[in-house]
């Protein structure tokens, strides 16, 4: 690469085995690794192949073969032919596509298999051998990274290989009780590794609500229950003068645990309905028509084909 990856004026996007230099900010996807710098020069040394998951991983709703990620962090393996899992593959990927940790992730593969974790996290249940729902997602969503100029006398030095960046993994266990958590792998998107996290699994969901009274100065008072074990996240709204969709949401584990139960809140709703481009912001008035937003879980994957 001679001295391309020094330059103070550009940062280098990897991208398919090619190294292309782009002034000023980076975008980067899942199928790109890009690295800016400041000070320390960045290079990547070439990433062996790894055993990620892909869609032929599953057949017929069932690993067929070992994966991994983050060279065995997490592993999958078959699971046994006579086991079966108590949980349908539809409730588990509605589960996986409402999970929090992977916010405008797309899905790679769900299946059923046994799953391990080696990496352990506070507060989080072990997976050691736990048969389970396992889906893997991974990030394709651009990320912007800012232009970072070298000082001189910078070194260069080198970007661990980081086999499974952008891919993360939910394991729900099968069985009633087991553990369901969430594993998004090491990445280093603008050149600083970002560690590896485990998690709890949560899910978005829709809450229902009853106004208290009209929009006054653009804000709606709303009295709401909240789930057994989950916490209120915030709401959206989306509409019109004439009419407006309110959506509250909140998050709830996917395995309850000793918690508060459901429980009753009064909350402030800021409504922004859209308008299009160039035209004036529409008044929000006690004439305006609230409709409510479907309950249950919210759909956060990214849209397909984005990239």
């Amino acid at each position: 690469m001679g001295d391309s990856n020094r330059s103070a004026r550009h940062c280098v996007v990897f991208m398919m085995g090619r190294l292309i230099r782009i002034a000023g900010a980076v975008m980067l996807s899942g199928a790109a690794a890009g690295l800016c710098w400041s000070g320390t020069a960045w290079a990547r040394p070439n990433e062996p192949a790894g055993s990620n998951p892909n869609a032929n991983s599953v057949v017929d709703g069932r690993y067929t073969k070992p994966v991994e990620l983050d060279r065995g962090a997490v592993r999958v393996v078959p699971a046994p032919r006579r086991s079966r899992p108590t949980m349908s593959l539809a409730a588990a990927r509605v589960l996986m596509r409402a999970d929090t940790s992977t916010i405008s992730y797309q899905s790679v593969v769900l299946g059923y298999g046994v799953a391990t974790i080696s990496t352990h996290a506070a507060g989080v249940p072990r997976v050691t051998s736990i048969p389970a729902w396992i889906g893997f997602s991974k990030r394709f969503a651009a990320v912007s990274c800012p232009m970072m100029r070298a000082t001189p006398g910078s070194t260069t030095t080198m970007l661990p290989s980081l086999p499974s960046a952008g891919y993360a993994a939910i394991v729900i266990g099968a069985a009633h009780g087991s553990p369901a958590v969430t594993y998004v792998a090491a990445s280093a998107p603008c050149g600083t590794v970002v560690r590896a996290t485990l998690a709890k699994a949560g899910e978005a969901v829709s809450i229902p609500w009853v106004a208290l009274g009209s929009v006054e100065d653009g804000t709606l008072s709303v009295s709401t229950t909240i789930p057994r074990c989950g916490t209120y996240s915030g709401s959206t709204t989306g509409g019109s003068a004439r009419s407006t969709t309110v959506t509250l949401s909140a998050v709830v584990p996917d395995v309850h645990g000793q918690c508060q139960g459901a429980h009753p809140a009064t909350e402030s709703v800021f409504i922004s309905p859209a308008n299009d481009p160039g035209a004036p912001p529409p008044i929000v008035t006690a004439k305006t028509e609230l409709l409510h937003g479907p309950l249950g879980p919210q759909d956060l994957e990214a849209a397909p084909g984005r990239n």
